[in-house]
């Protein structure tokens, strides 16, 4: 039964894996050849039966394939399709439908691609639209009285936005799937043809569409098309609501579009469109592949290409989410101000209403949302995978200098970010304007809160007067040193496993030495003495604040009366501040919330023992692209070994399964197959024309049996 089951598995993967593609080729010699200029997106997939071949053939999938569980499965699926009444059986014992089999393996083995035309952007800015009328209409809701039917207005709304929209920019979409043999398609379209119309003339609710359905022959090459005309459907029968019906009637009927399946240029295509003019824009006029966005593409020479991406700039500003999120929370803070709930005099509706949208302006105007064209294209290497992504929109340029703080991520950790830290001027222009008109607002509304309450208004009152300029203070420190202090530095994230105790919480039995997430942020300072004074002077005003609101509460309500003092100590030839946690939290001590400042680095940290290892330097052990890259000037670099992660997480699994007296043996081929995902790289820089991402996702197999 064993070996049943080995051959089965063996016969239904070779399905999808005996046709590999080509181990190198040339974009030109890809469906990017007749991608059109105008294209709004593209995508193209190589070698899939490639990819799939290296995994069938790993030690890890071996060693799956023999787990008892697995067998069990392909057991089960085995005597499924075997059985006489298994749906598939048919299906794999028909010649028609093995050559079907045959045609679609060899169709997605070697190439797949999506395209997109430029009539795509206007559909999307018109879903865009849709979607802004409905969210305003909801928003009409809210701020409407009670008998406002909000089902209706978004019907309204939706009725608005279709009348408007222009039909004849249905966008055209082309699938296609590189295949020679078209002998075998011709013979498919055929099959799906007759029985469609069998399907047709035995069904009378279909038989209008008889003549929607065409099967041409062009050439010796079938072509199956089914259209789809708004004209001929009795719309007058398919909708019965009489308002809809008449809004929607005259243009439904001027909705057109066409399915197609054929050959063209050495590919199955599938065409999707208002007619057929976007198949035969294929090879005319300007090329994608002739671009100046896919200029890192086209000068590409036989790889192991297995993917290639492009989305215009066109295309990628129509499907800017940010400013349209601004937009629609601006559109939601205007219906909120015009509900009776907020009890608002009109005047101040009216205040307000203005200040929102100046609000908006300044915000999406400091939000700076580069946009424009994307490329990339990724290809096989021995471990993984490797790839750059080129991001076109015009942008100032950035910092881009060799990171120092990669000497100060412990080596060789879990994972790290860094990145230089760019300078933001308009952030702190949008606060210093908009912070104390926010506050003008809280306070009208806390003041006629609480005018009938004289104790309380009295308060307030102090807590405005002296702790206003508290807050000016932490606002002129932020300015004029922390800001200064960290201006053209660099900022990490780091995350590792080296820390290991026995008992990391008391309720756990000691044993051995588990290993724990550790987390921190390091800062590379440009002033550190200016930090020192920032913190220390922001510690003051903290401290200041809460000695206001304890005098101000004469119930004895605030939580805590001062903020406690750091624990000091002279670390690694700098200072550590730490905090101890609290009694009842029951961690291990080595659990201590610190700030250690060493030279012109200040390290942000969970454990005491990482902020020390952190800022010794230490040359980092890293794989990947990211050994060659470090040391190159960069805008920003990051780096995952997954294998520290899986090891960690084995540990604990197995002191779990002691706890509870399970046994993880049986499991363990799962979690090391899990495990050949071994991490990911990535570095950024930025040329005269666009900011590169280059980066590779590492896979290792599991050692052969011996």
């Amino acid at each position: 039964m064993l070996r049943r089951i080995r051959y089965a598995t063996v016969g239904l993967l070779a399905l999808f894996s005996s046709l590999a593609g080509a181990a190198e080729l040339a974009p030109q010699d890809t469906s990017l050849q007749f991608i059109p200029a105008d294209a709004a997106i593209y995508t193209g997939s190589f070698q899939w039966g490639t990819q799939f071949q290296r995994i069938v053939q790993s030690n890890a999938f071996k060693k799956l394939e023999q787990h008892p569980l697995v067998q069990m499965g392909m057991t089960q699926a085995l005597n499924y399709w075997q059985s006489e009444s298994g749906p598939l059986s048919e299906m794999l014992t028909m010649p028609e439908n093995q050559a079907l089999l045959s045609l679609v393996r060899e169709a997605v083995a070697e190439e797949t691609f999506w395209y997109a035309d430029d009539n795509t952007v206007e559909w999307l800015a018109a879903m865009m639209k849709l979607s802004n009328e409905i969210n305003a209409a909801q928003y009409e809701a809210i701020s409407g009285d009670d008998d406002v039917d909000e089902e209706e207005l978004v019907q309204q709304a939706i009725l608005r936005t279709i009348d408007k929209l222009d039909l004849a920019l249905w966008p055209g979409i082309v699938i296609g799937f590189k295949s020679d043999n078209v002998d075998e398609l011709n013979r498919q379209l055929q099959r799906a043809f007759d029985a469609m119309q069998a399907a047709m003339e035995s069904e009378e609710e279909l038989a209008p569409l008889q003549d929607s359905l065409q099967l041409d022959d062009r050439d010796g090459q079938k072509s199956l098309t089914f259209r789809f005309d708004g004209d001929k459907i009795p719309w007058d029968e398919v909708i019965e609501e009489d308002e809809i019906r008449d809004a929607f009637g005259d243009k439904l009927k001027q909705l057109k579009f066409e399915f197609s399946l054929s050959h063209h240029q050495g590919y199955i295509v599938l065409v999707m469109g208002r007619d057929q003019s976007v198949l035969t824009k294929l090879g005319r006029g300007e090329k994608l592949l002739n671009r100046k966005e896919m200029a890192p593409i086209r000068q590409l020479s036989s790889v192991a290409l297995t993917s290639v991406v492009y989305v215009s700039e066109r295309l990628a500003k129509s499907a800017n989410s940010v400013d349209r999120a601004i937009d629609q929370y601006a559109q939601l803070a205007q219906a909120l101000i015009k509900s009776e709930e907020m009890e608002l005099e009109p005047q101040q509706r009216e205040k307000i209403s203005v200040d929102i949208e100046a609000f908006r302006q300044d915000l999406q105007a400091a939000i700076t949302v580069h946009v424009g064209a994307v490329s990339g294209y990724s290809i096989m290497t021995d471990d993984g995978y490797e790839g750059y992504q080129y991001d076109w929109a015009e942008r100032e340029p950035l910092d881009v200098k060799p990171l120092q703080l990669v000497q100060h991520v412990g080596g060789s950790p879990l994972f790290f970010a860094i990145g230089h830290n760019q300078s933001q001027p308009e952030w702190n222009e949008l606060c210093k304007k908009w912070a104390p008109r926010v506050f003008s607002y809280i306070d009208d509304a806390t003041r006629q809160e609480l005018e009938d309450q004289p104790e309380e208004l009295e308060a307030y009152d102090a807590l405005v007067t002296r702790g206003g300029p508290l807050l000016n203070k932490l606002g002129q420190i932020m300015e004029t040193k922390l800001g200064p202090a960290f201006a053209g530095g660099e900022t990490a994230i780091v995350i590792d496993t080296e820390a290991r105790s026995d008992q990391w919480h008391a309720m756990l039995p000691a044993g051995e030495k588990l290993p724990m997430f550790e987390f921190a942020s390091v800062c590379l300072m440009s002033n550190p003495q200016l930090a020192a004074e920032g913190f220390a002077e922001t510690f003051q005003v903290a401290q200041s604040m809460v000695d206001l609101m304890v005098e101000l509460d004469h119930d004895g309500e605030f939580p805590i009366t001062s903020i406690p003092e750091p624990d000091v100590q002279e670390v690694a030839g700098g200072k550590m501040y730490s905090y101890a946690l609290p009694a009842q939290a029951q961690l291990d001590e080595a659990i201590r919330p610190n700030a250690l400042m060493v030279d012109n680095v200040l390290i942000i940290s969970t454990m005491p023992e990482t902020s020390q290892r952190l800022s010794a330097d230490a040359s980092p052990q890293i794989k990947g692209i990211l050994a060659n890259e470090i040391a190159r000037p960069l805008v920003a670099a990051s780096y995952c070994d997954m294998s520290k992660f899986w090891s960690a997480i084995n540990e604990w699994a197995q002191f779990g399964a002691n706890l509870t007296g399970n046994d993880l043996s049986s499991y363990q081929v799962f979690l090391d197959a899990i495990a050949c995902f071994d991490g990911f790289s990535a570095v950024v820089n930025q040329t005269d024309e666009a900011l590169v991402t280059h980066y590779d996702v590492r896979f290792k197999d599991l050692p052969a049996d011996e």
